[in-house]
């Protein structure tokens, strides 16, 4: 018969064994997870890859009609605001069109003028008041000859660097060949001063009753 104190040494052993087993289970079983892990970010990394390929391929290999609700999708042209742009391209071929019908007055006197120098103070009948009965406007009101440049025509100057401007003849006050820029700076109209420029006209069209 074995004594107590082998009893317990045997209970002891086997206690230490079952503690081994459990610690190298548990330790087998963490290595399993994290290898588990391991391949399903694997595998997920693998799909998303896959995923935005195809999408990238479908992208540039899909024709403009099949964009969603009849949406075209562009690209901003960075070049959208020079000459070439085909906006300013038909602009020009409209004012090309119209300068054709136009008659030109080469090295035609051009002046500036404001409502102060009109002889006028502000409170006075007529003050800021053009020939044709309108309100003078900056880039808009021009003075002419009507005796040359019927009023209600539309004159274009053509200024030294190649640039157009249009106006419309609705004040009077000049004499020949001479137009008179109306412009709310005093500044600016001492600054331009006197130039010799080609101006363009065409005059209304005549409405016919019936």
């Amino acid at each position: 018969m074995k004594s107590f104190d082998e009893c317990e040494m045997l209970a002891r052993q086997e206690r230490d064994v079952k503690d081994v087993t459990r610690r190298s289970m548990r330790k087998k079983a963490g290595a399993d997870e994290a290898i588990n892990l391991f391949l399903i970010d694997a595998f997920l990394f693998v799909l998303f890859v896959l995923i935005a390929l195809l999408l990238t391929t479908y992208a540039r290999s899909a024709p403009e009609s099949d964009s969603p609700a009849g949406i075209t999708y562009t690209t901003v042209d960075p070049d959208r605001d020079k000459i070439g742009y085909p906006e300013k391209d038909e602009n020009a071929r409209i004012e090309a069109a119209l300068l054709v019908k136009a008659t030109c007055l080469q090295n035609c006197t051009v002046t500036w003028y404001t409502n102060n120098t009109c002889g006028k103070k502000p409170g006075d009948r007529g003050y800021g008041i053009t020939r044709s009965g309108e309100h003078t406007a900056a880039h808009c009101t021009v003075a002419v000859d009507p005796g040359l440049i019927p009023l209600g025509s539309d004159v274009c100057v053509r200024y030294a660097d190649g640039e157009t401007e249009w106006f419309r003849a609705t004040d009077t006050g000049v004499h020949g060949a001479h137009v008179d820029i109306f412009t709310d700076s005093y500044d600016y109209a001492i600054r331009m001063g006197l130039q010799r420029l080609t101006v363009y006209y065409i005059p209304p069209v005549a409405v016919t009753k019936d």
